[in-house]
């Protein structure tokens, strides 16, 4: 069933129509409104910060979703263990603990959940204290060890990737949102390797991941795999071959892959930074781009340490890149493509003697963009604001007796305008632009929303 409300404005030469859909269990419920923008501004660097003497490179980034504050799980330099570090939206250090050893971690039911000692999971509240520690048995009797964490925030599933001590069998756990366990299923069997990124969503696992061909470390493969709910391989497509990949996966409008080659391909070219977008239907290739930075004699590789979906379709590309005429000089990079393929900006650090990379990215509750890396050895955060990317803010917890979407407002408006939506029951929000021929523009968000008042 679908239930259309549609708001109108003054007309100007820009007009677009805002369409939000709620995808409910029996229905979808469709409003829309017009907006009439103007232009959009470069993107600002909010803020840059140290994250401290002691920190030392960064494994995993998390937003908590109540407070606009988020984790970062880094190495202490003076303890060599793994830490947690809590920064507020400013990146002020609220607090830091390492009770806990981590390399993955999730948001779950208002507390962090994170892997401990690979067999365990351990969940914290917003305070770093300890709450529960969770025994895996299933995980216990395979003789594997958690290592990456996927949440699908749309179906409430948690699926706990296990590699083993030989790194030649590897297997994903499911447990539901109570963590019981459900269901387990084998990914690879006999061929070392692992994987390096990981996406969940309706229940269809999407993975990257690298293996040894038939020969030894010189015959490296970077594979994507689709499974379903119950395990069945849907598709899998090879993007790398003969190189060692760095391989990192994201997915909103298409599935987004960036890939490292540390040697030569077959032509002798050094293709260092690739990002490919496929079909997540059939893993079919829909574009691949190629950034190639500043080489000196060929002999530096440039390489992704990440990738991040924009909210409106696209995404980021995040590492490092040659220093324009100085060897294994490298700076922080990030560039943002469309859809479409198309370069949207970049960020690049500006210190004249900067020597660094951007290791995780994240987005904050309001769609600001979080980064962590390091310059000249001294590791730090940077927040940064993206052109057109919408900051979506929850307002009420408080249950609305319907659906509805206000009229934006300034309309006509430059360069910002503020929408406000209430949502009568917990469920995915799609808030998509058309123009005024009925083109879709651009995808503002594609998230689960609980119920509640928005803007």
């Amino acid at each position: 069933m679908y239930t259309a409300l549609f708001f109108r404005s003054n007309v100007t030469s820009h007009i677009y129509r805002f369409t939000v859909s709620f995808l409910m269990k029996s229905h979808i419920i469709i409003v829309s409104l017009l907006l009439f923008p103007s232009f959009t501004v470069a993107q600002t660097n909010i803020w840059e910060k140290n994250m401290g003497n002691d920190a030392s490179g960064s494994i995993s980034i998390q937003t908590l979703p109540e407070n606009n504050s988020f984790v970062i799980n880094s190495g202490s330099s003076s303890s060599g263990n793994l830490v947690l570090t809590n920064y507020d939206s400013q990146g002020n250090q609220i607090w830091q603990t390492e009770k806990v050893l981590t390399e993955s971690m999730a948001n779950y039911k208002n507390k962090i959940m994170v892997t401990d000692s690979g067999q365990t999971i351990t969940l914290l509240d917003y305070s770093g204290n300890i709450v529960e520690t969770k025994q895996m048995p299933e995980v216990v009797a395979s003789g594997l060890y958690i290592y990456y964490i996927c949440p699908d925030e749309i179906n409430g599933e948690y699926y706990m990737i296990g590699l083993s001590l030989s790194g030649t069998s590897e297997k994903i756990f499911v447990y539901d949102q109570d963590l019981n366990f459900l269901r387990s299923f084998t990914i690879m069997d006999s061929q070392y390797g692992w994987v390096t990124s990981c996406f969940a969503k309706n229940g269809f696992i999407y993975l990257a991941r690298w293996r040894y061909g038939t020969g030894n470390y010189t015959n490296i493969i970077s594979d994507v795999y689709k499974y379903d709910p119950l395990g069945t391989m849907l598709w899998t497509t090879k993007l790398l071959d003969n190189d060692f990949p760095y391989l990192n996966l994201s997915i909103d409008d298409g599935i987004y892959c960036g890939t490292t080659n540390f040697w030569h391909d077959s032509t002798n070219s050094l293709e260092s930074w690739k990002l490919t977008k496929l079909d997540p239907n059939n893993g079919n290739t829909i574009w691949t781009r190629h950034w190639s930075g500043s080489l000196e004699n060929n002999q530096d590789a440039l390489w992704i340490n990440g990738v991040l979906a924009l909210p409106g379709g696209g995404c980021l590309v995040f590492g490092q890149t040659n220093k324009t005429g100085q060897h294994d000089v490298y700076n922080p990079l990030v560039i943002g493509y469309s859809a479409q393929g198309d370069s949207l900006f970049a960020i690049e650090p500006t210190e004249s003697s900067s020597a660094g990379e951007f290791d995780l990215g994240t987005w904050d509750n309001n769609h600001a963009l979080i980064l962590s890396g390091s310059i000249d050895g001294v590791s730090k955060i940077w927040k940064y604001s993206i052109p057109g990317i919408t900051a979506i803010q929850h307002e009420s917890s408080e249950i609305p007796s319907s659906y509805s979407l206000s009229q934006n407002y300034p309309n006509p408006f430059n360069p910002s305008s503020t929408i406000s939506y209430s949502i009568a029951k917990a469920g995915n929000v799609l808030l998509t632009v058309y123009n005024a021929i009925g083109s879709k523009v651009a995808t503002i968000l594609n998230e689960y929303k609980t119920a509640g008042s928005y803007t």
